[in-house]
């Protein structure tokens, strides 16, 4: 477009003068109807999904997936533990972790700590639709021979959205009945993360519904003895991509 225009235009032209206006006329003319709309900017999801590919590894013994939750902590680093992959992704769902469920499977883990659903709720997605994309996702991950540690969702604080942790109580039920069968536990640290009426805690969080460094703590301290477990197996140290 710039070669086009340095030829078409002459050099140092008056554009006051009639004869410039009509040129420039004819060129944002032209150019209005050759140009084609902008690229579309990639998805932070995309981002994240180029960069499992990007990953220099064949294995993980253990594998961190969800949502912003899960992506924003460095987990190796906080638990000390260098065979964990980060395969959370900001503003995912329960139907995004699902169909990406291939990428986890492929690490071979012996252990997957799974945490989704509060985008879901804050999407309206019934929480119906929400435990059957779990529950398709746990048996993936047990018929792949990894041990899945079903997290409950975590609650907003009151200022987020009305009814919205009432939601995430029902949510919760459901994932309680998910993992009563072989190869589920069940991750519950609520008690130390929630108020008396169901909200997450204002200290444990810095905007409403994403974990400070004490929300992310907590949820280290209590999972913590799983990932000892875990992280004595053989596997390659994993770089996290962020």
């Amino acid at each position: 477009m710039l070669a086009a225009a340095a030829h078409g235009t002459t050099a140092l032209a008056d554009p006051n003068s009639s004869s410039s206006k009509s040129s420039s006329d004819k060129s944002s003319g032209n150019k209005s109807s050759s140009n084609k709309p902008p690229s579309k900017k990639p998805s932070h999801s995309s981002l994240r999904l180029g960069l499992f590919e990007l990953a220099q590894i064949d294995s993980a013994n253990i594998v961190m997936l969800g949502d912003s939750l899960t992506e924003r902590g460095p987990w190796a680093e906080i638990t000390g533990c260098p065979t964990i992959a980060n395969r959370g992704i900001g503003g995912d769902q329960s139907s995004g972790v699902l169909r990406r469920l291939n990428g986890v499977v492929k690490l071979r883990p012996s252990a997957v700590f799974l945490m989704i659903g509060i985008n879901d709720i804050l999407s309206d997605v019934p929480v119906s639709t929400i435990a059957d994309n779990v529950k398709q996702t746990v048996d993936r991950l047990v018929e792949a021979d990894a041990r899945v540690y079903l997290t409950l969702a975590l609650p907003v604080t009151h200022d987020v959205r009305r009814n919205a942790n009432s939601k995430v109580h029902d949510l919760n039920a459901a994932y309680r009945r998910l993992a009563d069968r072989p190869g589920v536990t069940l991750v519950d640290f609520l008690d130390k993360v929630q108020t008396p009426d169901g909200a997450l805690r204002d200290p444990l969080s810095i905007d409403g519904v994403h974990l400070s460094a004490e929300g992310y703590r907590v949820w280290r301290d209590s999972i913590a003895p799983l990932i000892k477990i875990h992280c004595q197996g053989k596997g390659l140290p994993v770089t996290q991509a962020r």
